[in-house]
């Protein structure tokens, strides 16, 4: 369908805090959250999917002492990274 869903930004204190959807972001420099935006806005459909395979692969990886159910390290490739928190079904 490729609609950008619900988007909302709050300053933090490492950065800025993207909630997307149900999905939630934390970019530590103003560049790399517009720059992620701009290529969320362009193809939603595509980053989504670029994020979820992301999540799926730590996940499936077991990393660490993560709740994997809960709390996944992003890193797309684009260097926006971030800690990605669900906070519902999506």
């Amino acid at each position: 369908m490729n609609i950008p869903r619900d988007i909302k930004i709050k300053p933090v204190l490492n950065g800025y805090r993207v909630k997307v959807g149900c999905v939630e972001v934390i970019f530590d420099s103003r560049k790399k959250l517009l720059k992620e935006l701009k290529r969320y806005l362009k193809n939603p459909d595509k980053v989504e999917e670029e994020y979820q395979r992301k999540v799926n692969s730590i996940r499936d990886s077991g990393i660490g002492s993560l709740d994997t159910s809960q709390w996944h390290i992003l890193n797309t490739g684009t260097e926006s990274s971030g800690l990605a928190f669900t906070t519902d079904a999506g």
